[in-house]
């Protein structure tokens, strides 16, 4: 699922308080728009910036401002005075201070304020740190009239279990995107700022995308189904929810119930896909086994994913895949080399909570744009004993290595009732899944109906099997990148030394 994190800031939604609001009569909505535009006449909204070594209390007075300050949500309950969300304070922050240019030195200034006690989580934590995103602190105020005002007590677990908070990373860009915070060495060159896919570049990360797996992944909360007070019982649920959204990824949303009724949970999902919308994203559902494998006994029987194999051996007859790199980089390559594909079809990817720390990089799921299919290519585990034929392009594991669930599944589809097969060549490609769950009540583009999906799965495998030479064009391609990048990388050292 992609829900909207800004589902939950403060802002009205009411269109009956719009439309009451309008009704006033025409007179005097004329003479509000009279006044409106003659005080924009006389009044002109000017800025003005913070000194870039400005102290922390300068910092907050000008958060406080009426008119230039920062927005704060005005909610009675269970919330102290001047509570604002974290990524509008960075915002306001780059817009309103010298020398803050990115969303890295806005968050570098609020932290130091954590630290100097000036503003602390609206739980009342003080070890709660300052992260961006929909996350809730407030201004710690000294004065005397506002002791009276709700104080918060400090119990974390009950505030979370009230309110949903989520971090808000940068995409990854595929494993493209270089962190900010990372040596960056002047008068360089880096491959990956030329247009070279990842499989190609001098430095490759296959697991850059498990850098959100050293925290805590999802965190739970209460929900309550029946905001509308339809029902004549009390209905609620839990929400399962990932800690971290990227642009780039798609985020998921678990929605737990077993004492609310199915017409009260349809009607609030479908209100949050409406508002998704709303904010330019796109909410559907997903089945909780996507993918259907055989992990369990417990699995769909009735279900499972279609097996795509992707045709390597097609790519290089005589010579060697990556014959420029390094024979230790060939398998996390090959990987990448995968992804690219999934890439090009308009995959984005999906973050799986690994069921031990042992397989935490043993498969990757795949969501398309439109939300109706599911893709998984696993990757070979470093623990296991593997050994990788250059020449032929296939791997070979060691015969005491009992296959995965997911393994074993493909051996049947490529192998039949042999057992014995283990060419991983054959092996190599993508599973398949239709998401069933996508009616054409959730659908956003109409257009995408079943004789669509069905065009993509054939051009899908049309392409994994190099019809009309599609594969190894693109990976000619590929190659025709690195090498003019290569030349402007040559371009450039010839002028330099030429200057000196």
């Amino acid at each position: 699922m992609q829900p909207a994190v800004s589902n939950y800031c403060s802002r009205s939604g009411s269109k009956v308080m719009d439309r009451s609001r309008m009704s006033q009569g025409s007179q005097d909505s004329a003479d509000l728009r009279e006044a409106h535009e003659t005080s924009d006449e006389n009044i002109a909204p000017t800025i003005i910036l913070l000194k870039q070594n400005a102290t922390g209390t300068e910092i907050i007075e000008a958060m406080k401002h009426p008119t230039n300050g920062l927005s704060f949500i005005n909610l009675q309950q269970n919330f102290p005075n001047l509570t604002f969300i974290t990524a509008d304070a960075v915002n306001w922050l780059i817009t309103h201070m010298e020398g803050i240019s990115t969303i890295e030195k806005g968050i570098q200034v609020m932290q130091s304020l954590h630290k100097e006690n000036l503003i602390r989580h609206a739980a009342g934590n003080a070890t709660s740190p300052f992260l961006f995103g929909f996350y809730l602190f407030y201004i710690i105020s000294n004065d005397k009239d506002e002791k009276d005002a709700f104080q918060p007590n400090g119990d974390l677990q009950s505030f979370e279990n009230e309110w949903m908070e989520v971090e808000v990373k940068p995409p990854l860009n595929w494993g493209l995107t270089i962190s900010p915070v990372s040596l960056q060495v002047p008068y360089t060159f880096s491959d990956r700022d030329h247009g070279v896919p990842h499989f190609l570049c001098e430095d490759i990360d296959a697991e850059y995308s498990d850098c959100d797996l050293d925290g805590l992944m999802y965190k739970r909360m209460r929900l309550e189904t029946d905001v509308p007070g339809k029902s004549d019982r009390a209905e609620w649920g839990h929400v399962r929810y990932q800690t971290v959204f990227r642009p780039d990824q798609a985020y998921e949303l678990v929605v737990e119930w077993l004492t609310s009724s199915g017409s009260i949970i349809f009607e609030l999902l479908y209100g949050w896909h409406r508002k998704a919308q709303s904010c330019g994203l796109q909410m559907i559902p997903i089945p909780h086994d996507p993918l259907a494998l055989p992990y369990s006994n417990k699995s769909d029987p009735l279900r499972g994913p279609i097996f795509v194999p992707l045709n390597v051996n097609s790519l290089e007859q005589k010579e060697r895949l990556f014959k420029e790199f390094s024979e230790d980089t060939y398998i996390e390559r090959l990987f990448l080399f995968q992804e690219a594909i999934v890439q090009r079809f308009g995959f984005i990817s999906c973050q799986v909570e690994p069921q031990t720390k042992a397989n935490s990089s043993r498969e990757h799921q795949y969501i398309h744009a439109t939300g109706t299919y599911q893709l998984q290519h696993p990757r070979l585990n470093i623990v296991q004993i593997v050994t990788f034929d250059i020449i032929q392009g296939r791997y070979s594991v060691h015969a005491d290595v009992v296959p995965s669930p997911h393994e074993a599944y493909i051996t049947r589809h490529v192998s039949g009732k042999n057992k014995d097969d283990y060419d991983n060549s054959r092996k190599m490609g993508f599973l398949w899944s239709w998401n069933h769950m996508v009616s054409k009540r959730w659908r956003t583009n109409q257009a995408v109906d079943n004789n669509f999906q069905l065009k993509l799965l054939k051009d899908f495998r049309e392409f994994c099997s190099n019809s009309e030479d599609r594969l190894r064009s693109f990976w000619h391609e590929s190659w025709e990148a690195k090498g003019i990048a290569s030349c402007t990388n040559k371009e450039k050292s010839i002028k330099k030394d030429s200057k000196k």
